[in-house]
């Protein structure tokens, strides 16, 4: 398993925009489990580079107008942000 790295404004985002018990949460977790999870590319074909600093991965939460900003470095996943596109 890729080890999680949640910064502190990515968890006071998850707060605001991904409100626990909505749709947009449990959108939210799944992605953030598909990061965690080997078997899942780390970079997808539906993930692109954003602007939000160098070398950042954006991945859509489904059904939602979020994006999750994250870091690949090798084993760990740096999660930044979340964001609405």
């Amino acid at each position: 398993m890729r080890h999680l790295h949640v910064s502190p404004r990515a968890e006071r985002a998850w707060g605001l925009l991904a409100v626990p018990g909505t749709p947009e949460r449990e959108a939210l977790e799944r992605v953030i489990y598909s990061l965690m999870d080997e078997r899942v590319p780390l970079v997808g074909p539906e993930d692109r580079a954003i602007e939000h600093g160098s070398s950042v991965m954006g991945r859509l939460v489904p059904g939602t107008d979020l994006v999750v900003c994250f870091v690949p470095a090798g084993p760990e996943v740096y999660v930044i942000n979340l964001v609405r596109r």
